[in-house]
């Protein structure tokens, strides 16, 4: 039976959800949600996305053999200062 990647969530603001879990490979990634129902302009849902992947290509230094899923729950909301306290301490 295999084992289940055990995985930790951490809530940001009310408004950012991060799950993290093992990679399966050699270099950690990320995967960004932006649900249309919350964002309903493509423009804005991919400038949320543009800014949250710099981000964490500017703060996070590591190879952990990590996989992040950041999902956005609220528009509106400041979340670009505890992203990049987050992932330079991870």
């Amino acid at each position: 039976m295999p084992n289940k990647q055990q995985k930790k969530i951490i809530l940001i603001n009310n408004c950012v959800e991060i799950s993290i879990g093992d990679s399966g490979g050699a270099f950690s990634s990320i995967k960004i949600s932006v649900p249309k129902k919350i964002v309903k302009s493509a423009v804005q849902r991919n400038k949320i996305k543009r800014q949250i992947k710099e981000i964490y290509r500017c703060n996070f230094q590591k190879n952990l053999n990590k996989n992040f899923l950041v999902k956005f729950k609220r528009d509106g909301c400041v979340f670009k200062k505890e992203l990049k306290e987050f992932f330079s301490n991870v």
